[in-house]
């Protein structure tokens, strides 16, 4: 918004999926695929890394789990069904106990993992700094989760519009630092 006083941005943070036409959005940031359409446009900024992890505390009292199939015995914070199935697949889906707690707050799901509740299986890049701090501690490192893209995408209408060209140029430039490509 300093570079361009024009601009004016709306900001909707959720899992949402919402029709880019009937809700006048621009640029959408989706993770995950994105749906097979002839309407939209979608350019692949990077990748989403996942990290299983979970506090030295809770670890010293329930342990280490060394494979995905131990979590079956742990308690579990707002796994992602769709982040397991593509990891460990349906039957490991169907066998996971239900999530001790399910929040949408990415916030609310890394302090509860702070505070010794139990296991997350979370956005590397949210966890990275307490990772390092040892505050959290990666498990089942020999279990990589998959990676997600991260994609802007836009209606085909919109692809010779200046203001969306230069936001894309912007986003596109700011999440190269700070996500893998």
């Amino acid at each position: 918004m300093e570079d361009n006083s024009e601009l004016n941005i709306e900001l909707d943070l959720s899992d949402k999926f919402l029709d880019l036409t009937t809700d006048n959005i621009d640029i959408a940031i989706r993770v995950g695929e994105v749906p097979d359409s002839d309407d939209i446009i979608a350019k692949y900024l990077a990748s989403y890394e996942f990290v299983a992890c979970a506090s030295p505390k809770y670890l010293k009292e329930f342990g280490t789990p060394s494979t995905p199939y131990y979590l079956f015995n742990h308690q579990c914070i707002s796994f992602n069904k769709n982040i397991l199935i593509q990891w460990q697949g349906n039957d490991f889906v169907n066998k996971m106990n239900r999530s001790r707690m399910v929040s949408f707050s990415i916030d609310a799901i890394r302090m509860n993992a702070l505070s010794g509740m139990g296991v997350i299986i979370h956005s590397k890049i949210f966890v990275d700094d307490d990772i390092k701090k040892g505050t959290l501690l990666t498990i089942l490192k020999d279990y990589p989760l998959p990676k997600r893209k991260v994609s802007a995408i836009y209606h085909k209408s919109k692809r010779n519009d200046d203001k969306i060209k230069n936001l894309l140029n912007f986003i596109q430039g700011k999440i190269s630092k700070t996500l893998p490509l």
